[in-house]
């Protein structure tokens, strides 16, 4: 299913008109890129996890309370995707090579290392 036009598009195009347009010449990809649609989904993103995980509505009743609430409900949600981030660690500039014994032992190694404390 494609979106249409809308039946003024021809004389007073509407910002849909003028999205569905922009992505039947350039793709879906390069509108996104040119609209800033991932930054949008981006922040909607979490500003759906904040509140999911720390509430709907903020409790202080003062702006000086919500203020301060909000920025620690932000660093409560900060620290919880550091933790859930792995520590990527680049160990040389050449690309792995799976028939190298050493380094896939060293892979391997670093793996069970982060597995075994974590």
């Amino acid at each position: 299913m494609y979106a249409v036009l809308s039946d003024e598009a021809g004389h007073a195009p509407s910002q849909r008109d003028g999205h569905i347009a922009l992505i039947e010449a350039k793709g879906r990809l390069e509108w996104q890129k040119a609209t800033g649609y991932g930054r949008r989904s981006l922040a909607e993103t979490t500003m759906g996890r904040y509140k999911r995980i720390i509430g709907l509505q903020l409790r202080a009743r003062s702006f000086a309370g919500q203020q301060t609430e909000a920025a620690i409900g932000i660093a409560v949600l900060n620290r919880m995707l550091g933790v859930g981030r792995p520590d990527s660690v680049r160990s040389s500039k050449k690309p792995h090579d799976p028939g190298d014994k050493a380094q896939t032992s060293l892979l391997k190694f670093s793996v069970q290392q982060r597995l075994a404390n974590p």
